[in-house]
């Protein structure tokens, strides 16, 4: 079998659409009158999905546009006969910046860099509106990105026939939004949270939207093809009419609009244009009692869960593969069961999510031939409650039926050379190639391209390359190497990894190393057995324990994190501190050890989420004496930027586990919209760093901030959303992968598993520099790195599952 990869766009059949291909309209199935309407979900979209995340949608979701340039949702309407028409658009934009996109109708732009303003929350929808004319029968129009921030979320469009033609076409326009000061009868818009009507007919108790403090950061979008968020719950009797029914009030566009309010400064409270207030009676009906609005316990700025349904379904069943081919499969699973109802489920490759269903058998296309796929699925209900995950399948998609490779690239050449990288170029190769590996002698792939030159970066300083490049296509078939190059990289800095020793072997994922403030002896964790080892500077290994009431996930969970406080002796000062999975979640525990054995477990913090992947688990005390924890999202990614969960953060607490006096939150969390991060380490000046890994894209290493938001799931590695901290270095996830790390004479040694090599980045202040590679392929995946006190040495430990090692790596 090949190498795991993943190539091209995951396209899903399973009742969903599948990304650029017309979807059914039963709308658009009929001849359009006034006020006809055509989901977003049903129409085609190219680069987007449909989610469910933010409430106050139409039908059956919204479109999420991927973030760039280009991606485009396009309807398709009838017009019974030829003749003008007013066109709206709803959708929802968060940011305070106005969207822009191109609209054309049937081929022809009406509408060339169309602002989407900002509407300040996601959850606030507004439409814009153009004239335009229609011919008889089928007419297309579409809405194109023309910035890499994407477009905003599209909901519906609507098309309403005009009496009359206009004198002359002006240029779309939009719904003003909000006035400043409300009316008295207007509450908060139903787009806000979905509002569950009482049988008493009182007003629903909502938490009063003005309470958002200012700069509050929503939660964000998911930028994974992967996420169902959640959808309204339908109110129990009387039955609420849904905000989508009444359609939204006209704004003629030859008319002069209000004065426009900037979205930051529409009060919350207000209820946007075309939208039917709840708190507004019908004509003809009679108002219902008004009681008191009760105090929600939800923090500001948050929806609480529908009916405050907090239980998970349960796991899906044992997944099954089916018809499998070289590019696609059908996997089939045990439904899962929820106290209300089950909405979806995301499926995932190891820890990357790669597809997403609403009921199974779903078909997955779009993979790699001959490749290993190990395969687990999550359910989700309508209040965002995720499952544990199903046990694993490993499916192997079939050899490609195309076996012709294309020819060998010709005539490389190269230029260029510093201490850390080459620029290349070659001639192209024939038999259509969609890619092209530069590899070195050990056929270790150095970069990644698809074009006929690249600079290969993180190399390693002072140290002879012999290069090829190989080309390959759509099918997974690899040409002949193209002749070879060789050079010899730039002089070395200082602190540079020189060969790497064995220092101790016979481990199984080993995952932590802490030392002792004395420097002379460490304690290693070992994942799957629960245990704790202690191992001198020689590699003398001892048992001294196994740490109480831990589990395993079957996947990345079971015994993580250890840290040692500085004021630890073995006498006075005895605890020691774990990171481990428990029947319930994920804690924090403590454990007394004199030096020779662990007694005395206590438990310090709980309420951490487990699943199979996506743990976090490493913890380390900072310079200032508190605990800082890693948590990963539990593939839930709604989580990283709820503030009430302590999941997709990295924390900071006590000894006792409480939240660190000055945290920014008052609660344990330090920073917020994390994915899965792992390695913590501080640079010279006390700065935190931190490794991350990402979904498909970028994997992170951030400079954390107290109160920042790191973007997931709406980023994923550099993105221009606003209140969204971008990363210091990026990789992709096949050259890092990271986990632990240390930073020694302000130089961060990032340990890489999927990229098996270690990572060497010099910082700068707040900046960080050029990436070079150590250790490529030789020891396989590292976990671990942890500088050994009073020397200029690391140790390593690798992750491959048997016959692991610590290694001993000194620094010149």
């Amino acid at each position: 079998m090949r190498g795991h990869a993943i190539t091209g766009a995951l396209v899903l059949v399973a009742g969903l659409l599948v990304t650029a291909a017309p979807a059914a309209n039963a709308g658009a199935a009929t001849p359009f009158q006034r006020g006809t309407r055509y989901e977003a979900e049903s129409a085609t979209i190219v680069q987007g999905r449909v989610e469910k995340a933010r409430r106050g949608y139409t039908g059956e979701g919204y479109v999420n546009g991927s973030n760039r340039a280009g991606s485009y949702v396009e309807w398709s309407v009838t017009a019974e006969t030829a003749g003008p028409a007013k066109i709206l658009i709803r959708y929802a934009n968060t940011n305070r910046r106005n969207g822009r996109s191109d609209i054309s109708v049937n081929g022809q732009t009406v509408a060339e860099d169309q602002r989407f303003p900002g509407t300040r929350w996601w959850r606030f929808w507004r439409t814009v509106s153009f004239r335009t004319t229609l011919v008889q029968g089928e007419n297309t129009i579409r809405v194109t990105s023309t910035s890499r921030r994407g477009n905003p979320h599209l909901d519906h469009l609507e098309v309403r026939t005009l009496t009359a033609p206009p004198t002359e076409t002006p240029p779309p326009t939009e719904t003003p939004p909000p006035t400043e000061t409300p009316p008295p009868s207007e509450t908060p818009p139903p787009t806000e949270c979905p509002t569950i009507t009482p049988p008493v007919e009182t007003p629903p108790a909502e938490t009063p939207p003005a309470e958002t403090p200012p700069g509050e950061t929503p939660p964000g979008e998911s930028q994974t093809p992967s996420l169902l968020g959640s959808p309204p719950v339908e109110s129990s009797p009387p039955v609420e009419t849904p905000p989508a029914e009444t359609p939204p009030a006209e704004t003629p566009p030859a008319e002069t609009p209000p004065a426009e309010t900037p979205p930051a400064e529409t009060p919350p409270s207000e209820t946007p244009p075309g939208e039917t207030p709840p708190g507004e009676t019908p004509p003809g009906e009679t108002p219902p009692v008004e009681t008191p609005p009760v105090e929600s316990p939800t923090p500001p700025g948050e929806c609480p869960p529908p009916g405050g349904d907090t239980e998970i379904p349960t796991a899906p069943g044992q997944p099954v593969c089916q018809d499998i081919g070289p590019t696609q499969l059908s996997l089939d699973w045990p439904v899962s069961t929820d106290n209300v109802e089950v909405t979806g489920y995301d499926i995932f490759d190891g820890g990357t999510t790669i597809a997403e269903a609403t009921a199974p058998p779903v078909l997955i296309v779009g993979l790699t031939p001959a490749t290993t796929y190990q395969l687990t699925v999550v359910a989700k209900d309508a209040a965002g409650n995720v499952s544990d995950s199903s046990p694993l399948v490993e499916c192997a998609t079939t050899e490609a039926e195309d076996t012709e490779p294309p020819s060998a690239p010709a005539e490389l050449t190269q230029s260029n050379v510093t201490a850390t990288t080459v620029d290349l170029a070659w001639q192209a190769s024939t038999g259509d190639p969609v890619s092209y590996l530069v590899r070195d002698e050990a056929e270790n792939v150095l970069a990644t391209t698809g074009a006929t030159s690249v600079t290969v970066t993180g190399l390693t300083c002072a140290t002879p390359y012999t290069v090829h490049v190989v080309a390959e296509d759509a099918a997974g078939n690899t040409s002949e190497p193209s002749g070879t190059q060789t050079f010899t990289t730039a002089a070395c800095a200082e602190s540079v990894p020189q060969q790497a020793a064995t220092l101790s072997e016979g481990w199984t994922i080993p995952w932590d190393i802490a030392w002792t403030p004395s420097g002379d002896y460490a304690l290693v964790t070992q994942r799957d057995d629960f245990k704790i080892y202690k191992v001198t500077a020689e590699g003398q290994r001892t048992e001294v324990g196994a740490v109480p009431e831990t589990v395993t996930t079957d996947g990345e969970g079971g015994l993580m994190g250890i840290a040692i406080p500085s004021t630890w002796n073995g006498t006075t000062d005895r605890d020691i501190y774990v990171m481990h999975t428990a029947a319930e979640g994920n804690r924090v525990a403590r454990m007394s050890f004199d030096g020779t054995a662990l007694t005395d477990y206590r438990t310090v913090l709980t309420g951490i989420r487990k699943n199979r992947s996506h743990n976090g688990g490493r913890i380390r005390f900072g310079p200032d004496g508190f605990l800082y924890v890693t948590t990963g999202d539990a593939q839930q990614p709604s989580l990283a930027q709820d503030p009430a969960s302590l999941n997709g953060k990295i924390l900071r607490i006590t000894r006792e586990g409480a939240a660190a006096p000055d945290n920014p939150s008052g609660t344990p969390v330090y920073s917020l919209g994390h994915r899965n991060p792992q390695g913590l380490a501080w640079d010279s000046a006390g700065r935190l760093w931190a490794s991350e890994l990402g979904n498909i894209n970028w994997d992170e290493l951030n400079l954390i901030e107290a109160g920042k938001n790191y973007g997931w799931p709406t980023c994923e590695g550099e993105c221009t959303t606003e209140g969204m901290t971008n990363p210091k270095k990026t990789w992709t996830p096949d050259t890092a992968s990271p986990s632990g790390m240390a930073i020694v004479s302000d130089t961060v040694y990032l340990a890489a598993m999927r990229g098996q090599r270690l990572w060497r980045i010099p910082l700068n202040g707040t900046d960080a520099g050029e990436a070079s590679a150590y250790f490529q392929g030789v020891h396989g995946r590292l976990r671990a790195v942890e500088k050994v006190p009073n020397a200029n040495t690391l140790w390593l430990s690798t992750t491959n599952g048997e016959g692991d090692r610590l290694l001993q790596v000194s620094l010149e």
